[in-house]
C-alpha cells in the first residue's frame, strides 16, 4: 500500500455565494491565483464508432482537427 491515505468523506468548505461563483470557481484548481489564466477544463463524452469516423472525416475534410471542431461547434451553440 501507499504512503498517501485517501479519505472518501466529503471535506466541508463554504458553499459558493451564487450559481455564477460556483461556475467561475470550476475553472480553477485551489492552487491558482488569480494571477494566472484560468487552466482548461477537459470534457470527456462517448461517441459511437460510426459518430466518432464520421467526426474525423468531417474534420479532416476542413483541415482542422476534431478539438477545433467541437469547439467551433460549442462556442456557436452558446453565441444563441
Amino acid at each position: 500500500m501507499g504512503k498517501f491515505k485517501v479519505s472518501t468523506k466529503p471535506v466541508p468548505g463554504p458553499a459558493p455565494a451564487s450559481v455564477a461563483d460556483f461556475v467561475a470557481g470550476a475553472s480553477l484548481v485551489q492552487s491558482q491565483g488569480k494571477e494566472r489564466p484560468a487552466k482548461p477544463v477537459r470534457v470527456n463524452f462517448d461517441l459511437t464508432p460510426g459518430e466518432h469516423l464520421a467526426l474525423k472525416n468531417h474534420a479532416t475534410q476542413q483541415g482542422r482537427t476534431i478539438a477545433q471542431v467541437l469547439r467551433r461547434l460549442i462556442a456557436a451553440e452558446l453565441s444563441r
